[in-house]
């Protein structure tokens, strides 16, 4: 008797997860009718110009969220809908379209269609790098970004893999997957990256420079991502990401990884990196030949603070306090980083340059 009660019980539960189930993918046909400005006679009209025959009384039941949708009849909604199936058919009780709620049809500076001829030159597969976030680590992270509308074309899909250089326990290599939106802001001259990652819980974003290209495919960007650190601190943090068609060679250690720092246009070398530097074998002779015309040991002099020995100092804590606030105050760091039309430029001229040598 009890066995027959937990049946009936589970029956019952799952008979009405189907019934609110049936309710959200009729909210969500509707709210997109609604947002097209499509009747059900208009839907079914479209259905019969595309050779696939839907009676009123099918719609009817499907509107009403009565009754289940078959795979079938929710394509051919969503195709003349321009919506996503994955996203009308999800069981996320949350709105997962996000997207097709906005009003689309209306003219928007914000561009969320992946089929839209602005995203055209940007869509394809990038080689992204990046330095670790990881403070005690000074490598270069390498990931593919992958840009690619939907079926539907009602959004343009993000997904990252990357390569954290590191391996399991069977000595298969650890990757890290993001899947996310790319929207592009044509009043900002922007395109805009939310990137999840579900199974550590992170969430990332970047952003960088749109320009209309008309008939070639956009080839490098540099980027400014917002993110976590990785390690144990897990603490926010901001850091340059480079993206490029092909995959880098000697270029990147080389050259381009210069580009992943926070430089502004004002260059600073601590002293025993300018030695370094002489010592380069990358370093032009012409310029090695000229270097104090470039370099000056006397135009600008910095003092260093460590705020680990002020810490440690036996001075009372509000001292200590008032006293690193005013050396951050008082400081050379840049209030922000700004990825210029230089900065593109020149990355962009150098790799070109770099594949006419090579």
């Amino acid at each position: 008797m009890g066995n027959i009660t937990e049946e009936n019980s589970i029956k019952q539960q799952t008979e009405a997860a189907a019934k609110n189930y049936y309710r959200l993918v009729a909210q969500r046909i509707k709210r997109a009718m609604q947002r097209k400005e499509i009747s059900q006679s208009l839907l079914l009209k479209k259905c019969e110009q595309n050779g696939y025959f839907m009676s009123q009384s099918t719609l009817s039941k499907i509107l009403q969220g009565t009754t289940s949708i078959s795979l079938i009849n929710a394509i051919q909604i969503c195709k003349i809908l321009k919506e996503d199936v994955a996203d009308m058919l999800s069981m996320d009780e949350h709105d997962v379209m996000h997207v097709s709620n906005m009003d689309l049809d209306s003219p928007s500076p914000l561009i969320y269609r992946g089929d839209s001829p602005v995203f055209r030159a940007y869509l394809g597969e990038y080689h992204c790098y990046f330095f670790s976030t990881i403070s005690n680590e000074d490598s270069i992270i390498h990931g593919k970004l992958t840009l690619k509308p939907t079926e539907s074309g009602s959004r343009c899909i993000a997904t990252m893999v990357l390569d954290t250089g590191k391996t399991d326990e069977a000595g298969s290599p650890i990757q890290k997957r993001y899947e996310g939106d790319m929207i592009i802001s044509t009043s900002m001259n922007a395109a805009y990256c939310t990137l999840f990652n579900k199974e550590i819980g992170e969430i990332c974003y970047f952003v960088f420079r749109y320009t209309q290209i008309n008939y070639e495919k956009l080839m490098c960007r540099l980027a400014i991502v917002i993110t976590v650190s990785a390690g144990d601190n897990r603490l926010p943090t901001a850091h340059r990401m480079l993206l490029c068609r092909k995959e880098l060679g000697s270029i990147l250690d080389n050259y381009l990884s210069g580009q992943l720092h926070l430089n502004g246009s004002d260059i600073l070398l601590e002293p025993e990196n300018v030695k370094l530097m002489k010592d380069d074998p990358n370093m032009p002779q012409w310029f090695r030949d000229n270097f104090s015309q470039f370099i000056s040991e006397t135009t600008l002099q910095y003092y260093r603070a460590q705020e680990l020995i002020v810490r440690a100092s036996h001075a009372p804590r509000k001292d200590k306090d008032a006293f690193i606030c005013l050396l951050r105050k008082y400081s050379a760091a840049p209030k922000y980083t700004k990825i210029g039309i230089k900065a593109d430029e020149f990355v962009y001229e150098l790799l070109k340059n770099y594949e006419s040598e090579t």
